[in-house]
């Protein structure tokens, strides 16, 4: 004796074609929440030129070096570049590079807006105590 089924084969067509379209969607919603989060993230709390006025009191801001650069901020000790902690190596280059131009010793201000940049200010500050740098360092918060 053979017992026939008492409900309805069930297709699953429709879940097999939507599921490319609702992967698709959660792709999208995962990367726009990516994008929007590493933004609110990496937002800078002032501007480089907030730092710069701040810091610049007693110098010449912006001031251009026959080869078109410019110091962030030159006194008349320093040649001072102002730069954000995650911009260190960058930094210290270029203070190096403005000392050298200018006659006058380098200097990095590293902008340290937030507890996780400090290790930033760290790598910079063992650079030039290990390579023996003629940097003077400074780091500033907001």
């Amino acid at each position: 004796m053979t017992m026939k089924p008492t409900h309805k084969k069930t297709s699953f067509k429709p879940l097999v074609i939507a599921f490319p379209f609702l992967l698709a969607m959660l792709m999208l919603v995962v990367v726009l929440l990516s994008a929007v989060t590493n933004h609110a993230l990496a937002a800078d709390t002032y501007p480089e030129r907030w730092y710069q006025q701040a810091w610049c009191i007693d110098g010449q801001m912006e001031h251009t070096l026959p080869d078109r650069t410019r110091v962030d901020c030159l006194t008349a000790t320093h040649a001072i570049e102002i730069d954000f902690g995650r911009k260190w190596a960058e930094g210290v280059s270029q203070a190096l590079w403005y000392g050298l131009q200018t006659g006058r010793r380098a200097g990095l201000v590293l902008i340290l807006e937030r507890p996780p940049d400090m290790k930033h200010f760290h790598r910079a500050a063992h650079l030039i105590k290990e390579l023996n740098l003629p940097v003077t360092l400074w780091g500033v918060g907001p």
